[in-house]
């Protein structure tokens, strides 16, 4: 009993550092007008969350191969290297589809249909985000959307968890993940709402109309939620607590995105509809 009393403030001190690293790493590379530096930086966690997405989703490892390719394909175009003509670049993009549509017809082929769609499944599960970021961080203000969504998905979590720690009575989803509560979901959306009017307040880039900028938050909080509940399912169906062990008491890098992963496609969609 006296190691584990022990070991909890070591465990909290472990996990407060490691996501405060984390952190860092996202706030500094969104803090300047260039959209660099956080493309090098989803890059790294794009990458290393490849081998986490082959095990929780249960496919083969040469998915990794489909998920370079296609992290190529956007990388081409979004640096516009120097000498590279349209007919080159558009020959590349041609070849990197029918190399990664080919790997997904093998997959259906050589395995069962449900490898197969589990293969299909994590492919669009890091090919939407990865597209999404690309065209948001092209986009006017890319950078700074970006940061606020990042700040309103930690703004849910935390008061989702404080809510659901203080309150919780009602779990929302107990086969998939026993300790969220409908209590913690409410104070997560309660609490993202009022970040955000508190974002606009200080200036950041958010709807000027209210009922615009309600909904926004809470599509955020959402969407953050069902993300999180997504990657639960998944590491349950596999059998694992966490998608990997990378950011040391946290998990993963899926575990620190899952919820990322869900909120950007869809101000991806937002500001092609606006």
């Amino acid at each position: 009993m006296s190691n584990f009393k022990r070991n909890k403030p070591n465990e909290l001190i472990t996990r407060t550092l490691s996501g405060i690293i984390y952190a860092g790493f996202i706030l500094l590379s969104l803090g300047t007008n260039s959209p660099y530096p956080f493309f090098v930086v989803f890059t790294i966690f794009y990458l290393l969350s490849i081998s986490e997405v082959i095990k929780i989703w249960r496919i083969p490892r040469y998915f990794g191969f489909s998920a370079a390719a296609f992290w190529l394909m956007n990388a081409v175009p979004f640096f516009k290297i120097p000498g590279l003509s349209f007919g080159s670049q558009a020959a590349l993009m041609i070849t990197l589809t029918v190399y990664i549509a080919g790997l997904i017809f093998y997959t259906f082929f050589k395995h069962d249909l449900q490898t197969g769609m589990r293969f299909a499944g994590a492919f669009l599960y890091l090919a939407v985000p990865l597209t999404a970021v690309v065209f948001i961080l092209l986009h006017p203000g890319g950078t700074t959307l970006i940061l606020t969504v990042f700040v309103l998905i930690w703004a849910n979590d935390t008061l989702a968890y404080l809510s659901g720690k203080n309150f919780g009575k009602h779990r929302l989803a107990p086969s998939i993940s026993p300790k969220k509560t409908l209590e913690g979901l409410i104070g997560g959306i309660a609490g993202t709402i009022v970040v955000a009017f508190l974002l606009r307040h200080a200036g950041l880039a958010l709807p000027d109309n209210n009922l615009t900028l309600l909904a926004w938050a809470l599509s955020v909080s959402v969407l953050a939620t069902l993300g999180d509940l997504f990657e639960s399912y998944l590491k349950r169906k596999s059998g694992l607590k966490d998608s990997g062990t990378i950011i040391p008491g946290h998990g993963g890098i899926l575990d620190r995105l899952d919820s990322f992963f869900f909120v950007i496609p869809a101000l991806f969609v937002y500001l092609i509809l606006v």
